[in-house]
């Protein structure tokens, strides 16, 4: 009977993780946790893409992790956008990457740094332009997030993405 009781809190207790039971080093990103959902655009080279986007955030692994899954659909309710992303900690150094995998199937790893307000994280493809994401809360506690491109390194930037996102549920 003993083996049963551990079984059941080890299969029971992911449903009382919360925000608060994070990895001390992804506490920045904890805030984020709930549903989200607001207008995004996006411009590329085919044109504006005008889109309702959802965010669901939650943490799993006992609070090693903070996952999100980022869905956009047009007017029509087609999907136009969706990613996953995970936060994690390198148990050997502590330090905080951020995986993000797309429907297209391109994946990119990158170091995000904390602000007093949000965060932010840089990439650069291999011998592409550097992109740059900010993400923060407003006055208001919504999530705000943008994207700029550079194709000179950084001298000049082109925003491509915006989007205001309010709290549907926590």
């Amino acid at each position: 009977m003993h083996r049963l009781g551990l079984l059941l809190a080890l299969l029971l207790l992911p449903a009382f993780v919360s925000a608060q039971d994070v990895h001390p080093a992804l506490a920045p990103y904890a805030r984020l946790v709930g549903q989200w959902e607001g207008p995004a655009t996006a411009t590329n080279p085919g044109g504006r893409i005008e889109m309702t986007q959802t965010e669901e955030v939650r943490v799993e692994l006992g609070g090693n992790l903070v996952v999100v899954e980022g869905t956009g659909r047009d007017a029509e309710g087609e999907i136009v956008f969706n990613a996953f992303g995970v936060f994690s900690v390198d148990g050997a150094t502590g330090e905080v990457w951020f995986d993000a995998f797309t429907q297209e199937g391109r994946h990119t790893r990158v170091q995000p740094t904390p602000t007093d307000d949000g965060f932010e994280w840089s990439l650069r493809p291999e011998g592409g332009p550097v992109i740059h994401y900010t993400m923060r809360f407003d006055d208001e506690g919504r999530w705000v997030e943008t994207g700029r491109v550079s194709m000179d390194g950084g001298t000049n930037w082109i925003d491509f993405f915006e989007m205001t996102l309010d709290r549907v549920e926590e």
